[in-house]
């Protein structure tokens, strides 16, 4: 009986072996062949349009909390809610509050919250609420894209859905109250790491002074608070000064004339300079997935219309990965 006994047992256990090599095999087969140290950072999720040439992006160990930045929402709210609850800030899919117990985290919204989704005063209103009960334990910033700013200036909304203008109409006081404020802000920093709507090309940046800042730069406080106050003096005074002022120019690439210098709102990734030797993640100009060039990163995936909406979670894990989540 103690022989049967014993051959039961040793087969089990073959079995067991086998069965975890298997899942082994199948969990890590299905992950496309991410390099071993970034796959240890991002055990939860697979990934989805990667690009290996990312996993070396952003060298400097400067910030020690994850960061979520989140590309143009263009009025789809559920996407929005979708998004923000898979990456874990929102209580749920279904409600904007913020998640219970949160951890230390940076949420960065990269603008434009207008036009193409059906319900961007829900998306606003959300945006108000959630900055009105942050966390402690949460930066939550909110920078504003072209398409606020046409709006309010000029009146252009996206034509393609007439139904949708009168809602965004609506918007305008609110939309310039967060301007005079800097609660839509022009740019955020993270040390090294720039956040604009499009990015700035060195044209722009040698244009308003700042042609000290490199790829060696590891703090651009000075850059941004002179982004963020000037764009604040501007909305609070007349607005036909800022439809005149560089920071607001669109370059030849977007329509504009053909020497201007394009502001940080209309800066086209694929045919402006946009500097990629320093480390900027931006929005503004859409692809299917999220694309390096340099140091930089161009996060506009779609959120609008995509069935399975992509952002990008930035972790400190033996060094920084990235990780592009569906």
């Amino acid at each position: 009986m103690n022989h049967i006994l014993r051959k039961v047992t040793i087969g089990a256990a073959i079995i067991a072996t086998i069965g975890t090599i298997v899942a082994i095999i199948s969990y890590f087969s299905g992950l496309n062949n991410i390099t071993p140290d970034v796959v240890t950072s991002v055990p939860m999720y697979q990934l989805s349009s990667y690009d290996p040439a990312l996993t070396e992006w952003c060298p400097y160990q400067v910030h020690e909390n994850p960061i979520i930045v989140i590309g143009d929402t263009h009025g789809n709210y559920n996407n929005f809610l979708r998004v923000g609850a898979h990456a874990g800030f929102l209580e749920n899919e279904y409600t904007c509050e913020w998640a219970p117990r949160m951890s230390d985290l940076d949420v960065v919204m990269v603008g434009d919250y207008l036009d193409r989704g059906e319900d961007g005063v829900a998306l606003m209103g959300c945006i108000q609420h959630l900055r009105e009960t942050t966390p402690e334990s949460v930066r939550f910033t909110t920078l504003y894209g072209n398409h606020e700013i046409m709006a309010l200036l000029d009146g252009a909304f996206d034509t393609r859905y007439p139904e949708r203008v009168a809602y965004q109409v609506s918007l305008m006081p609110q939309i310039l109250t967060e301007l005079q404020t800097g609660n839509l802000k022009a740019a955020y920093s993270i040390g090294h790491r720039l956040f604009t709507h499009a990015g700035l090309t060195r044209p722009f940046l040698d244009s308003i002074g700042f042609q000290n800042i490199t790829s060696e730069t590891t703090d651009l406080t000075s850059l941004v608070n002179y982004l963020n106050d000037e764009s604040a003096r501007l909305f609070s005074g007349p607005l036909k000064a800022v439809r005149k002022h560089p920071f607001y120019r669109a370059g030849a690439s977007r329509g504009g004339p053909k020497d201007a210098i394009p502001g940080f709102l209309w800066a086209d990734w694929n045919r402006d300079t946009i500097d990629t030797s320093l480390y900027q993640i931006v929005g503004h100009s859409r692809s299917d997935k999220i694309r390096s060039s340099g140091n930089s990163l161009c996060i506009d995936t779609g959120i609008t219309d995509a069935e399975q909406p992509q952002y990008l979670h930035i972790d400190v894990f033996d060094g920084l990965h990235y990780k592009v989540v569906l």
